[in-house]
């Protein structure tokens, strides 16, 4: 029964983990669309052009801004239903132990 809740704790922080990889990947990303939006701005003229750009980079930028923040907020709330979870999990462990030993 310990070994299996040791598991879930595990799993969970797998699962931590994986999400803040997801994160880096998308951020990563977003790093990605701007360098290249950055790199077609210095290859554009000037004019119609240029406004263009902007228009779209900044479509881009705040779509980005919004797609960023609702994975960040994902992950806090399943960071949070982790964190809950792993002290469950942590409490029933310590008690199992504890029963255990006061036998």
């Amino acid at each position: 029964m310990i070994h299996e809740k040791e598991n879930q704790v595990m799993t969970l922080h797998q699962k931590k983990r994986a999400l803040q990889n997801q994160i880096d990947t998308y951020q990563d990303k977003i790093n990605e669309i701007f360098f290249r939006e950055e790199s077609n701005h210095i290859q554009l003229d000037q004019g119609d052009e240029k406004k263009k750009n902007n228009k779209m980079k900044q479509a881009i930028n705040e779509v980005s801004v919004r797609q960023k923040e609702q994975v960040e907020r994902r992950y806090r709330i399943e960071n949070n239903l982790m964190q809950n979870e792993i002290q469950k999990l942590e409490r029933e462990k310590n008690n199992l132990l504890r029963d255990r030993g006061g036998k």
